[in-house]
C-alpha cells in the first residue's frame, strides 16, 4: 500500500479494472506497458508516481498470494490511457466529492475529498494530472534525470505543490462515483 493511504478516482476517468498475470507487463521503448484490446497502454505504479515512500511492513497474506498478478486501474482522459498499478480496490460507490478549503485549492493533483462510511477522509486524485505526472516521469527518464531506480530520492518533484489549479472537465464538485484503491509501495 502507499504508506497505508487509500486514494479515490472519479468514475468518469476509470475505463476498467483488470487483474493480469505479471508476464503481461511488456517493455516497449524502455517503458512498461500492457496490451489492452490491441492497444499498448503505459503502466505506472501509483505509489512511485505520487513519490510516496516504500512501506517497510510485511505484505498481507492476500497480497503475497496474488504476487504473480497485477491489479491495474485503467484511466482514460480524452484519448489518452494510463494503467495505474494498485494493491487493491477497496470500494466503489456514489459519493459526494467535497471541495478543499481555500488554502488547499491550488494542489493540482487533488480534485477534492470524500468521507467513507467509517468517517475516514480520502483524497480524490485528479486523473488528468496523474497522466501529466506519468508523461513527465517518462520525459525525465528519456532525458537522463531520475535514472537510478525506484529507490532514488528526489526522483520526482512533489506533485502536491506547484502549478495553479486548472479548471475544466473532471473538476466539477458534487455527486460522483469514486473508486477507492490502495497503491503498491516500492513496486518496480
Amino acid at each position: 500500500a502507499a504508506g497505508g493511504l487509500p486514494f479515490a478516482i472519479t468514475a468518469q476517468s476509470v475505463e476498467s479494472l483488470l487483474r493480469l498475470p505479471q508476464d503481461a507487463l511488456l517493455d516497449v521503448t524502455e517503458r512498461q506497458v500492457v496490451l489492452i484490446q490491441n492497444e499498448f497502454v503505459p503502466v505506472a505504479p501509483l505509489a512511485r508516481l505520487l513519490g510516496l515512500p516504500a512501506q517497510a511492513t510485511a505484505k498481507p497474506p492476500a497480497a503475497t498470494a496474488r504476487q504473480d498478478s497485477l491489479l491495474l486501474l485503467v484511466l482514460r482522459v480524452r484519448h489518452t490511457k494510463l494503467a495505474l498499478q494498485v494493491d487493491s480496490l477497496l470500494d466503489e460507490r456514489d459519493m459526494v466529492i467535497k471541495p478543499f478549503p481555500e488554502h488547499m485549492r491550488r494542489l493540482p493533483l487533488l480534485a477534492g475529498i470524500v468521507a467513507t462510511g467509517k468517517n475516514e477522509l480520502v483524497s480524490v486524485l485528479h486523473a488528468p494530472h496523474l497522466l501529466d505526472l506519468a508523461r513527465r516521469a517518462n520525459a525525465r527518464q528519456d532525458g537522463g534525470e531520475g535514472a537510478g531506480g525506484p529507490g532514488r530520492r528526489g526522483r520526482l518533484s512533489s506533485p502536491y505543490t506547484g502549478a495553479k489549479r486548472r479548471s475544466g472537465p473532471g473538476l466539477e464538485r458534487g455527486p460522483a462515483s469514486a473508486t477507492i484503491s490502495r497503491s503498491p509501495a516500492g513496486e518496480g
